[in-house]
């Protein structure tokens, strides 16, 4: 396919001709039959999110009303536990509750007139406050630990029918496969710190990984704890799990080991991304993780 040229200077002429946000890793020899659609096997996504997601729901919010009815865990206390005592003043929902009633009325984003200018600096200084003490949270290692523990209940063979729509629990195409689920270390992007969760399953449905970082979510959120997605998980009722926003999902890489094992066979390399992980990490780095924190923050995607 190649010629006589070396396969290296040919990647690199073919990525000369292209936009930066393309780029051709490598070449690995196959054989005739390979379909890159049909030898994939399983697949590895990953999905990352801010840090801050992980925080208790704020006093007063409605979220923060719908945790105090829910069943709680047992643990530990973490520092995340006490995160809005100095940021959420005893008089902020009251001033917010007017400003968003004004609003409503199509008044626009101006103040509401029956706030008095002293109010009205209040209210703004303490959103302000809040945007910066969501920005410079870090996440400790007790939360971040229970983040990963609740995620490695997914391992194995799981129902999965409450985890995208259409699928009843009786149905085959319920079942799926979680291979390895691994958290990376947090990591700053642009001022904010970001988790990835990667994932690695044999299949999965429509809006399967999106309803799995919900549901853990939710158990860190609001306390469930691992236990709400095992009941998630085994139940046959048919239960509302929620979506982690689209944005922080991407595919990293699809995994061909059928394929490999028969290349292994007759002499050959198996198709692997370890020659290319550390320029895929730079290139995610530079384009996709940075494209992803400008697009959700531009968006408020996520929002507290």
């Amino acid at each position: 396919m190649v010629g006589n040229d070396d396969p290296n200077d040919f990647v690199d002429k073919i990525n000369a001709e292209l936009p930066p946000q393309i780029r051709i890793w490598g070449i690995q020899k196959t054989n005739n039959s390979f379909n890159s659609h049909t030898h994939c096997d399983s697949r590895i996504y990953e999905y990352i999110i801010p840090s801050h997601c992980f925080l208790p729901p704020k006093p007063g919010s409605t979220a923060f009303e719908s945790a105090s009815r829910l069943p709680r865990q047992e643990r530990e206390v973490e520092p995340e536990d006490t995160f809005w005592d100095s940021i959420i003043s005893p008089d902020f929902y009251s001033l917010l509750r007017r400003y968003y009633a004004h609003k409503k009325l199509g008044e626009g984003d101006e103040l509401p007139p029956d706030l008095t200018p002293e109010e009205a600096d209040r209210l703004t200084a303490m959103r302000d406050g809040e945007k910066e003490a969501i920005r410079a949270f870090r996440i400790s290692p007790g939360r971040l630990g229970r983040i990963t523990s609740a995620f490695k209940v997914y391992l194995g063979t799981h129902n999965f029918h409450n985890f995208t729509i259409g699928v009843p629990y009786q149905s085959s195409q319920a079942q799926r496969y979680m291979r390895t689920i691994d958290i990376s270390p947090p990591k700053l992007i642009g001022s904010t710190e970001w988790i990835g969760i990667k994932i690695h399953g044999q299949s999965f449905m429509l809006h399967q990984i999106r309803k799995m970082v919900g549901a853990v979510l939710v158990a860190i959120r609001y306390g469930t704890g691992e236990d709400a997605i095992r009941f998630m998980l085994r139940t046959k009722e048919n239960m509302h799990v929620p979506k982690a926003p689209a944005q922080g999902l991407l595919l990293q890489q699809p995994v061909f080991s059928g394929m490999s094992e028969k290349l292994q066979k007759f002499g050959n390399e198996a198709l692997s991304w370890e020659p290319f992980q550390e320029k895929i990490e730079k290139f995610k780095d530079e384009f996709i993780y940075h494209s992803i924190f400008q697009e959700t923050t531009a968006e408020n995607v996520y929002v507290l």
